[in-house]
């Protein structure tokens, strides 16, 4: 007969970490008799299967008990084969039959341990069912097919109890640039602990301010055991250690970040795309020399999220001069390109859905494209259809510094764009881009006389060194030049509402 015991073994947490032998855990009870009906016999117990209960929240046992063992209170029974299985554990005792005497019970007592990677809170627990799975040697005497009730174990309640911090940041970050920083409290297995913490940061080094202006640095209460700030920033150029703490003794100091100095004014400023002409210039806005041994063009294939290749530009040369370019291109490219380019490199073997960015010490400053977003064929790029396939791009010289906001620079229309949009195998910029800035003077005394239909006569009284106006049609494209004026230089770009 299999019956309940006297009392079942009480409801308690099973630690995440009791993961050995050592550590195992007293989960269910049962017992056992041979009902001495006058044979002699003792009853052999070959097979023992232990199920769920209804109590029980884990799908799969497999995945959660690591071992298991039986003890009748004086020895560990011998088990020839043991099979955790998604519903049940099975002993197999065949050839080490546990012999229960004639007339005799004996009370066995299951324990588990776990496997190393657990949900906090699941809830674990076992049954004998009416329909048992038990199963006796017929040398001896035999067991009953069914029980009068299933015998069911409290529940058990793993618990995840959190002895770390796993900190998730950036290893660098420009000054007053925002950077995230997630944390995850975590038991030695990296099982994430779910009970609710208040989190607090902090600088365990550094000299600077360092900020979140959304949140603020803590106390911030946990959701599930994760929380991210979003918005940090720090103002200062140094290296930094930022210490994670919930109030109640676990203190975790993150990796080591490292804060660079700000850098903008190194841009691309030209992208050729082509079925074969490819090419990607880089242009130097600093005020001074730049060093080139922490710059890289990172290429993002087919909408992946991270690198698909990496070309480091001091691979080339070291150094890049104030307002002097650097032009990269793909060695299939044709005579006219590549006599202009300094190098080539299988970074420029883009397509018109492939991402672009420049890297200062892993940071994005540039980007060209949207990361992690495959377009299909091509992005749109000032209102053009596609027009990062089969196109030239050229930075507009009024351009002082990069955009790492994905299609940010790439604009609606061809006056909200950073970019002006040539068709393909436009290579006659290449290698030697402009720039411009703002006059310190402005232009004054502006007057329009004889105003016709397709022409205007514009006075105007101009400072020193200003040698053009450019005159906008409301509500269409400037479709005429001027035919007359002093110190006009034609732009055939002024024509297509560019600049």
């Amino acid at each position: 007969e299999i019956k309940a015991p006297t009392t079942q073994i009480p409801s308690s947490n099973i630690s995440s970490v009791a993961n050995t032998e050592a550590d195992a855990v007293e989960v269910f009870s049962f017992e056992v008799s041979d009902q001495g009906s006058g044979d002699g016999e003792p009853t052999l117990l070959n097979t023992i299967m232990i199920e769920k209960s209804a109590d029980n929240e884990v799908e799969d046992w497999s995945s959660v008990i690591k071992e298991a063992k039986l003890n009748d209170g004086a020895v560990d029974l011998t088990i020839t084969n043991l099979s955790i299985n998604t519903d049940n554990i099975n002993f197999d005792l065949s050839g080490n039959e546990y012999s229960i005497a004639d007339g005799n019970t004996e009370n066995l007592r299951l324990s588990i341990w776990l496997n190393e990677s657990q949900s906090d809170g699941d809830t674990i627990a076992f049954e004998v069912p009416e329909n048992h799975d038990f199963g006796a040697d017929v040398n001896g005497s035999l067991l009953s097919d069914s029980i009068l009730a299933p015998i069911a174990s409290n529940p058990f309640t793993i618990q995840v109890e959190a002895t770390d911090f796993e900190i998730n940041t950036v290893s660098s970050t420009q000054v007053n640039d925002i950077f995230n920083l997630n944390v995850r409290a975590v038991d030695v297995n990296g099982n994430t602990d779910l009970e609710a913490r208040q989190l607090s940061l902090a600088l365990n080094s550094g000299s600077g301010n360092l900020i979140s202006s959304s949140v603020g640095l803590g106390p911030l209460a946990m959701n599930d055991g994760f929380y991210e700030w979003t918005d940090l920033e720090y103002d200062t150029e140094e290296n930094i250690i930022i210490e994670v703490s919930d109030g109640d003794g676990l203190t975790v100091n993150s990796p080591e970040i490292d804060i660079i100095p700000l850098i903008k004014t190194v841009f691309f400023s030209e992208y050729i795309e082509g079925s074969s002409n490819k090419a990607i210039e880089i242009y130097n806005n600093s005020g001074g020399t730049i060093d080139l041994i922490d710059f890289s063009i990172a290429r993002y294939t087919n909408g992946s999220e991270s690198i698909s290749y990496e070309y480091f530009l001091s691979e080339h040369q070291s150094l890049l001069s104030d307002q002097d370019d650097l032009v990269i291109a793909y060695s299939g490219s044709n005579n006219g390109i590549l006599d202009i380019a300094d190098a080539t490199s299988n970074v420029t073997y883009f397509n018109g859905d492939d991402a672009l960015a420049l890297l200062y010490k892993g940071n994005i400053i540039d980007v060209i494209g949207e990361i992690g977003t495959d377009p299909g064929t091509a992005w749109d790029v000032a209102g053009i259809s596609e027009g990062t396939q089969d196109k030239t791009l050229v930075r507009k010289a009024s351009v002082k510094e990069g955009n790492p906001d994905n299609l940010s620079s790439f604009g609606n229309n061809p006056m909200d764009s950073e970019w002006i949009v040539y068709d393909a195998d436009e290579f006659s910029y290449l290698g030697n881009h402009f720039r411009c800035s703002a006059p310190t003077e402005q232009i004054s005394e502006i007057s329009f006389q004889n105003i016709g239909k397709n022409n205007a006569e514009i006075n105007w009284n101009a400072p020193t060194g200003l040698h053009s106006i450019v005159l906008l049609k409301e509500g269409s494209e400037v479709d005429f030049p001027p035919i007359s004026g002093t110190n006009f230089t034609g732009n055939p770009d002024f024509s297509q509402a560019n600049e």
